[in-house]
């Protein structure tokens, strides 16, 4: 397991010992990669035994990792995510250790009661978190489904990453360039995961932000990218019945921040405006 954390000290010695209660037909080791914590979660850590791979909160992490885990699979696992069950860890492990065809899996988010408004609907109107059929994609199949790769609570193949490691690519160039390569992806909704630990706005901006560089897109297509999610999400919140009227402005204004966190990334990687990472992460 990749455990990602960053400043987690109140949430992560009942989610280690969730993580190390796993019920598994093979044995699992924890690899923690740390946004650099400035509270007592580096002492937690140390006092588990459990290693730590140190970046900045803003880096992309997922080939660093893969280097230096071992075995066969690579589960994303955050500081926020707290295991519907037992299994949890066997079910989504379990169809890349039966098929080495099977390159990534997926499993469904259900958020936490206290996590921001924003938060629930987009979690609950995405079928590739909340969805409650399991899907399979292979080659040829595209759009979002199919490219959609969230940074936790998915499996991954340390055969395929070998073969095709992340290098530059967006998580989305990457899980489009396996699905060519003839490896097939898969979404298990019973592999669940609840939210926890708050709305934590900062970790959806620097996620965005990081998507924003990784984009590789000309600027004009970014800028379009945004207005039409900053749409999408107004008639989302206004026509899901999941966020309360008197919620609703709240809600679209962290989403509006969120996704212009996307297009400031953009922004960054042409050059055109500097500084931005650390005042999005504070």
């Amino acid at each position: 397991m990749v455990l990602r954390t960053f400043n987690c000290e109140t949430t992560l010695e009942p989610l280690l010992e969730l993580l190390k209660a796993q019920q598994t037909p093979f044995r699992f080791d924890i690899l923690a990669v740390d946004g650099r914590s400035q509270d007592r979660t580096l002492d937690i850590l140390s006092r588990t035994g459990i290693p730590v791979l140190s970046i900045a909160q803003e880096d992309r992490f997922i080939d660093r990792a893969m280097e230096r885990a071992s075995g066969k699979v690579a589960v994303l696992v955050n500081d926020r995510m707290i295991p519907r069950g037992p299994t949890w860890l066997a079910d989504i492990c379990r169809p890349i250790l039966a098929d080495p065809q099977v390159a990534i899996v997926t499993g469904r988010q259900v958020p936490g009661d206290d996590g921001s408004a924003y938060e629930r609907v987009s979690v609950m109107t995405n079928p590739n978190l909340a969805g409650l059929r399991p899907v399979v994609y292979g080659r040829g199949d595209e759009g979002p489904g199919a490219t959609f790769l969230p940074v936790f609570n998915a499996a991954l193949s340390r055969e395929a990453w070998k073969a095709l490691p992340l290098g530059d690519a967006s998580t989305s160039e990457w899980t489009a360039a396996v699905l060519g390569a003839g490896y097939k992806k898969l979404y298990l909704p019973g592999a669940a995961v609840e939210l926890g630990g708050g709305a934590r706005i900062n970790r959806l901006l620097a996620e965005n932000y990081r998507r924003g560089r990784e984009a590789g897109r000309p600027l004009p297509e970014v800028i379009g990218d945004w207005a039409r999610q900053v749409w999408a999400e107004w008639r989302t919140l206004n026509e899901s019945g999941l966020v309360e009227s008197g919620k609703r402005g709240e809600a679209y204004w962290q989403a509006l921040v969120v996704k212009t966190a996307t297009l400031a990334g953009a922004l960054e990687r042409q050059k055109l405006v500097r500084g931005l990472t650390q005042k999005l992460l504070k």
